[in-house]
């Protein structure tokens, strides 16, 4: 790994170290290597990616709990007889997308994680005709459940969770009106 700059020219593979970059710096590992940040990382500035980021994906099978380190991934439902998975407490920049890999025949849940905690906000986008008269938005009333819904819910459908540290707000997309409901 190679640092520019007059602080650091060199480090060796695997080397924990403390790097500072000044304006004009960077960071390049070889060819074929990475550069991996763990622990607390704080970048003040514009990050500049070349070869693409990936999302992590997680095949969720069984009852699940999720913890803040899932943050940012993306979680496929994959089980027709469905399951419930409980939300981290809520903290700022928190995000989820959770969507359909079975169609379910028992609903997936996802819940908050208290039993009484009704802090989700949110709405259902579908091109379904019956949605202008049968929309499903939380219309200012919390809820606690996400329901994908059994034997409506398809493939492909999701919803995409964020939490602003106090509420989750989901914005959820189904093929049918009723496909993914909020209770």
């Amino acid at each position: 790994m190679i640092v520019s700059g007059n602080k650091y020219r060199r480090k060796k593979a695997n080397q924990a170290g403390t790097f500072t970059l000044a304006s004009g710096d960077s960071l390049t590992a070889a060819s074929g290597s990475t550069v991996t940040l763990a622990g607390t990382t704080n970048v003040t500035g514009a990050i500049n990616v070349t070869g693409g980021l990936t999302t992590p994906v997680e095949a969720l099978t069984a009852t699940e709990i999720l913890v803040a380190a899932d943050s940012g991934k993306l979680l496929t439902l994959g089980t027709a007889g469905g399951f419930d998975t409980k939300l981290p407490a809520p903290a700022a920049g928190l995000h989820f997308t959770f969507v359909v890999k079975v169609a379910p025949t028992t609903a997936y849940t996802i819940t908050t994680n208290g039993t009484t905690q009704n802090i989700i906000h949110g709405f259902v986008n579908t091109t379904d005709v019956n949605s202008a008269t049968d929309p499903d938005l939380t219309n200012g009333t919390a809820v606690d459940v996400i329901t994908f819904v059994a034997n409506k819910a398809v493939i492909g459908d999701r919803v995409e969770l964020v939490c602003d540290g106090t509420f989750w707000y989901a914005m959820a997309y189904a093929t049918v009106f009723d496909g993914i409901t909020f209770d």
